[in-house]
């Protein structure tokens, strides 16, 4: 069974560091749900909010999606390698603010 990492693991906030950082931060970003699953090993979600039904009419109750999904390893030097490969898809960064 997947393992929470808790918010204060130094694993936890480089993982979603080194993510956003490659990604880009959505502007409807909810948040970066990282899971262990063994070792060094992680499921990463991208949570963002679903404002519009597929028909374009807006959801009338808040609505989360995840929006992009990794399977990840860290490297005992630091490096985050990912499952499908993190592109850059968004332009606003935490450094770019």
């Amino acid at each position: 069974m997947h393992q929470p990492v808790s918010p204060e693991d130094k694993d936890f906030t480089k993982i979603q560091q080194k993510l956003l950082n490659r990604l880009g931060k959505p502007s409807d970003l909810y948040k970066v749900d990282v899971k262990n699953v063994y070792g060094k090993s992680y499921r990463i979600n991208v949570w963002c909010d679903k404002k519009y039904r597929a028909d374009g009419t807006e959801y009338t109750i808040p609505t989360k999606e995840i929006r992009h999904s990794y399977f990840c390893t860290m490297t005992k030097g630091g490096t985050l390698r990912c499952k499908p490969k993190v592109e850059r898809l968004y332009r606003q960064t935490d450094k770019e603010q």
